[in-house]
């Protein structure tokens, strides 16, 4: 038995070497090691985060999210929800207790336990899932689980109401770093105040404050006021929506009349702001949920001159579960205000999604003014929104599936601007666009003297440029078969070697990837790695194409004219009639091929005015000039005194930019024309072919 196999480190099974939680799978076996425990489980209480999104992503079906838990746990050994890298805990009996475990609770076969530690980090198995409480957050099971001499655990307290327990348990952190960051008499102020965490620090607040103190809650709704006054907890309650930052600023803000403390309970968008202006200088902010933006935060205290303490989330807090045993046992309103708040009407749970609704709606009216010509108005288009910006709070990689010419570098700018990321480079690459031989170097750099021309000093690859910040890699489906089994390993181990080094680099980088190649039938074919298309794969986004959206036609029409009009320093428009012909069109190269349209229109046609008869005319050119161009490629047209040299370079410069037309890659272009990728690359760029 080695040293680490207390902490679980042996279960690990992908990457090596890697801590339970950040490991991508782990051994479920059923079969305990001498110092470990095993449960049977009976509940899994998941964490809100990734139950939400859970309910979302089977919309509410029960049956879909009982397939999506078990295909979680099948293929990671762990209930460890891929997109909001979250998890849960559980409660069970014993089962067996290693000869080696380290007993210090006296445990016997067949005691009630409740696990302190994420489900994110137990290895778990699931032979039934018998019942999900939509409002508690919780599944009921028949399966097994394993302990560690490190993991945290608790003998059931027969006084409580067990739902109950296990849901404030989950939170235990919170009101237990409340208590160590609140002293008497101090001014605190909790934003989201009728929600779980919002009740618990509320209550241990008002514990360690005393009557000299204050306590002030903020809620967005008039059932969330009457259920805070129900408390008796809150010395004052502010019902508002603190997602209109400046609002709620200009009515509730007073200089001379700030906070010790301040609790971010709450799930509204753009809350971290806030909280910084009502903090006094050298004060506290404390952001207990997973899914806060404490980076935000501590940004936004920079820019305004605060010097004040961010206390980010905090999963464990030594004697948490005795503090919330107090105040369980102690209150029988915050026992009472749990169970209504997670009964089967699910009002926190409501709250959350009403919350997330809000900040998606918040960012949908925000990027009609963003200046990146995104038009959303059908419903397929508003639909991918919502699905982009749900996934850029979380962590996890994104793949974006689109013909070309749809706008899928827009949804990755889209993510990256809403993430928590936002603060940190975005770097986008195209892997069709570099030769193989170089894909590697601007990916992951190389060490001076790697190789014939290398820079004497190094260089950074762009996956250390990106550090912290998003990746995005376009046409991912070109990358050779080589390069995969590399980016497979980065992915898995979160470290790179520049070519030519020996040691690794560790990097915290998010990934986005695009293409429009139907990367499951390459799977099939051999072309792409099985094992890397379901890592890049975890959340996916199928972008439209303009075809199937034709309500958002007209109003790309107009972004399009103004935006010419603009640059052009016309005043040219197009009459209703015409934008309806134009709407009826296939527009095989999507986003693009229409607003290359419009320019060409808007620039040929005298008139200010353009009518079908333009549209007609300009098509008909258009198509006749191409088929011309591809008619006289088998010709030879030997110019008077030109030279052999100038001659050939001129065919070969026109073969190339035909087959650019036609290939759109270099490595196509390369398979078509029997020649190397890189052979191809520099010719392009000799002939300044783009």
């Amino acid at each position: 038995m080695k040293k680490f196999d207390k902490y679980g480190f042996n279960r690990v099974l992908e990457p090596k070497n890697s801590f339970l939680q950040t490991a991508w799978k782990i051994d479920n076996t059923m079969v305990i090691n001498e110092n470990e425990l095993l449960l049977d489980v009976e509940i899994l209480n998941i964490n809100f985060v990734s139950f939400v999104q859970m309910i979302e992503e089977a919309n509410g079906e029960k049956s879909r999210m009982e397939n999506r838990i078990l295909e979680i746990v099948n293929n990671r050994g762990k209930l460890h929800n891929p997109i909001t890298g979250t998890g849960g805990m559980l409660y069970g009996r014993v089962n067996q207790i290693g000869k080696a475990y380290s007993n210090k609770q006296g445990l016997k076969t067949g005691d009630e336990v409740i696990s302190l530690v994420s489900l994110s980090t137990t290895p778990l198995k699931i032979d039934k899932i018998l019942d999900i409480d939509i409002g508690f957050a919780q599944v009921s099971i028949i399966g097994q689980a394993i302990m560690f001499e490190s993991s945290l655990i608790s003998k059931k307290p027969d006084d409580l109401p067990l739902k109950v327990l296990i849901s404030a348990w989950d939170e235990a952190g919170a009101p237990a770093e409340t208590t160590r960051i609140v002293k008497p008499g101090d001014r605190v102020i909790i934003l989201g105040a009728w929600t779980k965490l919002g009740l618990l620090c509320g209550f241990a607040a008002r514990e360690k404050s005393g009557s000299k103190g204050k306590i002030v809650g903020v809620i967005n709704s008039e059932e969330g006021r009457k259920k805070a006054e129900e408390s008796q907890v809150f010395d004052e309650i502010l019902c508002c929506d603190i997602s209109n930052t400046f609002n709620f600023y200009n009515e509730y803000f007073e200089e001379n009349n700030l906070f010790d403390v301040v609790i971010n309970c709450s799930e509204e968008a753009y809350a971290e702001i806030i909280t910084l202006f009502f903090v006094k200088n050298k004060g506290i902010v404390f952001f207990p949920s997973l899914s806060s933006d404490s980076n935000a935060a501590g940004l936004s205290a920079e820019s305004i001159g605060k010097d004040i303490t961010i206390i980010p989330y905090k999963g464990y807090v030594e004697g948490h579960t005795e503090l919330s045993l107090k105040l369980l046992r102690k209150y029988d309103k915050l026992r009472k205000l749990l169970q209504e708040g997670l009964d089967k009407r699910g009002a926190f749970l409501n709250n959350y999604k009403n919350n997330d609704q809000r900040f998606i709606n918040h960012c949908l009216h925000s990027l009609k003014h963003n200046g990146l010509n995104l038009v959303f108005e059908s419903k397929p288009m508003r639909d991918v929104l919502k699905n982009a910006l749900k996934i850029a709070k979380y962590e996890c990689t994104v793949m974006i599936y689109g013909e070309s010419g749809t706008g899928k570098e827009i949804v990755a700018q889209i993510i990256y601007n809403n993430s928590k990321r936002k603060s940190f480079p975005f770097i986008k690459i195209n892997c069709a666009s570099i030769p193989d031989h170089l894909l590697e170097s601007e990916l992951f750099g190389y060490e001076k003297g790697a190789f014939t021309g290398a820079d004497p000093k190094g260089k950074k690859g762009i996956w250390e440029i990106a550090q912290k910040g998003i990746l995005f890699l376009d046409e991912i489906g070109e990358l050779p078969l080589q390069l995969q089994s590399k980016l497979l390993r980065v992915l898995q181990e979160n470290e790179i070697y520049r070519i030519g080094g020996t040691k690794p680099i560790k990097t915290d980088v998010r990934i986005i990837a695009a293409t429009n190649k139907d990367l499951t039938q390459m799977v099939k074919e051999g072309e792409f790695r099985e094992d890397l298309y379901y890592r890049l794969n975890v959340f996916p986004i199928f972008l439209p194409p303009l075809r199937e959206r034709h309500e958002d036609i007209r109003l790309l029409i107009k972004v399009f004219i103004e935006e010419y009009n603009q640059k052009f320093h016309l005043s040219k428009t197009i009459e209703p009639m015409t934008i309806e012909y134009l709407k009826e069109q296939e527009w095989v190269g999507n986003i693009r091929e229409l607003q290359n349209f419009i320019q060409r229109l808007l620039i040929s046609t005298d008139k200010n005015v353009v009518k079908i008869e333009d549209v007609r005319l300009l098509k008909n050119n258009f198509s006749n000039n191409h088929n011309k161009g591809m008619e006289k490629q088998s010709e030879i047209i030997i110019k008077e005194n030109e030279s052999l040299t100038n001659a050939m370079e001129r065919i070969e410069k026109e073969i190339l930019l035909q087959y650019k037309m036609k290939y759109k890659t270099t490595r196509k272009m390369a398979s078509a024309l029997g020649m190397t990728q890189s052979s191809i690359s520099r010719r392009l760029i000799k002939y300044g072919i783009t």
